[in-house]
């Protein structure tokens, strides 16, 4: 009896859906992190983590996603690059929770964001590194797109 299937191997499509590295790496996680901009991303990013979940593009207010497994989230910080999600640790469940890029103020825009997920007793359980998109991600989008309409005409 053969237990294995040819499209497990890491080769297939590329390894776009099964290489395992990155499988790997997303088994190891409990926090993910993504924004709203863009159908690719977006569904990449779904695939990989394994839910399905609604985003919303708003042209005024950018939100990042925060993904959070076995953990059930008490409180969210931010300060500066650094946002802290404090949860309890659980054998199961998933949150997500949206963070609206207005309300974050980084100190540094050339840096990452720092995003840890801790206990409440401050234990770092997990942490994702981000680059900081600006609110007005989504009109800059349009406003680009009507300069490059205006400029075939």
């Amino acid at each position: 009896m053969i237990v294995y299937e040819e499209h497990w191997h890491s080769t297939y499509w590329g390894g776009r859906w099964s290489y395992v590295p990155n499988r790997i790496h997303y088994a190891l996680h409990r926090l993910f992190t993504t924004y709203d901009i863009g159908i690719s991303g977006e569904l990449n990013f779904k695939q990989h983590v394994g839910i399905d979940f609604p985003m919303f593009q708003n042209k005024t207010d950018l939100d990042l996603y925060i993904v959070v497994f076995q953990t059930t989230v008490t409180d969210v910080y931010t300060k500066g690059n650094q946002i802290i999600v404090v949860g309890t640790p659980e054998r199961n469940g998933v949150q997500v929770l949206t963070v609206k890029t207005g309300d974050l103020h980084p100190s540094d825009l050339k840096k990452l964001l720092l995003i840890q997920l801790a206990t409440p007793l401050g234990h770092e359980l997990d942490y994702s590194l981000i680059v900081y998109e600006p609110p007005d991600f989504w009109l800059k989008q349009i406003q680009r797109a009507h300069c490059d309409v205006s400029q075939i005409k």
